[in-house]
């Protein structure tokens, strides 16, 4: 889990200065998530970019 975190924050900011850094966690959640959590808990996560943001 480490190494996947840190690898998406240099990759992300190697390509883009982290400009799409939320958008690529995102997608690493939604690819790790199922190998680790049951298929009940995975069908209730929402992986979003905005999911509990602020307004």
């Amino acid at each position: 889990m480490v190494g996947a975190c840190n690898g998406i924050q240099l990759y992300s900011q190697l390509l883009t200065g982290r400009a799409d850094l939320m958008d690529r966690t995102c997608d690493m959640w939604q690819l790790l998530l199922p190998g680790i959590a049951t298929p009940e808990a995975t069908a209730r996560i929402v992986v979003a970019p905005g999911r509990g943001a602020v307004e």
